[in-house]
């Protein structure tokens, strides 16, 4: 357990010229420790949540929140992987290991005192499969015996593969092994389900909510680890990055969640400046308007991908898949090339009106990115594109009906696996907006899924992202690391690969 938030002060007190201190200083000393010890660390999100339910929250605006208030069996750390939060320790595993059995710590309780139980992991999962959301949250249950079953028919809930077998008892069934099952336990939405909404299981428990202002949180003294002296945390509701700068700036933030690129030369060299490696597998795909394999390989072999580097300051190489190269076979990552030829392009027919089109959350980044892909496609190939930065909303519905020609699509994984960022061009799956249905892709990932070899693993791995490069399918965007500013005063702060955010080991060193 790390230390608690310290103030460190030196204080002379001067004598005047009679020789008398000067006692209103110490006065002013005093006053100011209670003031600067309730100070709140604050941060912001890009909208207000709707509720702070975590089985109802669907994409990533509000994890940063939800992952302090709300925690599962797991958590996951960089450098020790899976750790136990609410779970007395990892799950065992029998019959072949289509059962897994995990132990919850003793004497859990809600932040309301009450008793935390397994029964309330199971009503969790009763819950999303009973109710799932277009963000598809309730996907990693899929996996359990009958589940599939229990959401088209919706009947008789005991049958599904997840039973309570006592307080501190969950056991999973599934109809074949899930080597990977476990990583999706260190999820908001599969955190237990709160019975009311003054119930939390995470590190902090709801303050005060000033409606389209903020959230204010403080620390949950039930919740089992982490600094017991962790400093109140204030969410602002802040859509716009420039005036979360601004904000940042003028010390009303301690935590800028993302630092646009265009501005790290100003900011690398200070001690706010904070890089964190994030896995991601985002890409620009095609839409079925680019129905020819023969204008998807000119569109991504149009583009200098070095030049595309150097601008974004990027650890990876755009057009090369952003997963590490222990994914693959040799260490070789699959890559999209820059074809540099005076040929003149083969005549092909092209739609005639073509959009780039990317979510105005993504920022800065996003929109000038799409000015350069809109460059360099008139520059070498004479093509005119349009550009459409559209709200998240109506954007992620636009890719469900009729996507752009081209589109940027960013994706977190949920797991620090290969299968993890393949799996979503599952032709069931519910964000393959590319529209991919490949019995040969699909054998492979059911291959990736089922084996525990992990050489074998790195082969299948290697050959599945190929196949989506020699398909043209996307432009992948390459590695990445998030850029923020953290105030030198805070300590703990943790932002794993899965872009979770993990305060509970926040502390802070006031001094005047």
């Amino acid at each position: 357990m790390k230390a608690p938030v310290t103030c460190n002060f030196k204080l002379s007190l001067k004598s005047n010229s009679n020789g008398n201190s000067k006692p209103f200083k110490f006065l002013l000393f005093l006053l100011l420790i209670p003031q600067l010890g309730i100070a709140a660390f604050k941060l912001h999100v890009l909208k207000e949540p709707l509720s702070l339910d975590p089985q109802s929250q669907g994409g990533a605006v509000s994890s940063y929140l939800l992952q302090n208030l709300h925690r599962g069996l797991f958590k996951f750390d960089n450098e020790k992987g899976l750790v136990p939060d609410l779970a007395e320790k990892k799950c065992t595993r029998s019959s072949k290991d289509l059962k897994l059995t995990c132990k919850l710590k003793k004497n859990l309780k809600w932040s309301d005192g009450t008793a935390l139980k397994s029964s309330d992991f199971v009503n969790a999962y009763e819950f999303l499969l009973k109710n799932p959301i277009n963000s598809g949250q309730g996907l990693s249950l899929l996996s359990l015996k009958n589940a599939e079953k229990f959401i088209s028919t919706k009947t008789n809930f005991n049958e599904v593969g997840i039973k309570a077998i006592d307080d501190r008892t969950l056991q999973f069934e599934f109809t074949e092994p899930q080597p990977e099952f476990e990583y999706n336990l260190c999820q908001t939405t599969l955190s237990p389900r709160p019975s009311n909404p003054k119930q939390f299981s995470g590190p902090y428990q709801l303050k005060d909510w000033k409606k389209s202002k903020s959230l204010l949180l403080t620390q949950n003294p039930n919740y089992p680890t982490g600094n017991s002296k962790r400093p109140d945390v204030e969410f602002l509701f802040i859509i716009d990055d420039s005036t979360a700068l601004k904000l940042y700036e003028k010390n009303q933030l301690d935590f800028l969640r993302r630092l646009p690129t265009s501005l790290y030369q100003q900011w690398k060299d200070k001690p706010d400046f904070k890089s964190f490696e994030i896995l991601r597998f985002d890409y620009y795909g095609f839409n079925q308007d680019l129905d020819s394999i023969e204008q998807r390989k000119l569109l991504s072999e149009a583009l200098d991908y070095e030049d595309l580097q150097k601008i974004f300051q990027s650890k990876g190489r755009p057009g090369c898949v952003a997963l590490p190269s222990s994914f693959f076979q040799n260490g070789e990552i699959p890559c999209v090339n820059f074809k540099s030829t005076s040929t003149p392009p083969p005549k092909i027919s092209w739609p005639k009106d073509m959009v780039i089109s990317y979510s105005a959350q993504g920022g800065d980044d996003h929109r000038r990115l799409a000015e350069w892909l809109q460059s360099h496609w008139k520059k070498r190939l004479d093509l005119d594109f349009r550009i459409q930065a559209m709200e998240n909303k109506v954007f992620i519905s636009q890719l469900h009906s009729k996507p752009t020609s081209v589109f940027r699509k960013g994706v977190t994984l949920d797991r620090p696996t290969c299968l993890a960022a393949l799996e979503i061009f599952h032709h069931a799956h519910p964000e393959n907006f590319l529209k991919i249905n490949s019995k040969d892709y699909e054998k492979l990932l059911s291959e990736i899924k089922l084996t525990t070899n992990e050489s074998k693993k790195k082969v299948l791995c290697t050959r599945s992202v190929k196949w989506l490069i020699d398909q043209y399918q996307l432009i992948p965007s390459g590695r990445f690391d998030f850029f923020t500013l953290l105030k030198p005063n805070y300590k703990g702060l943790q932002l794993n690969l899965m872009n979770q955010l993990n305060l509970e080991d926040l502390t802070v060193n006031l001094s005047p």
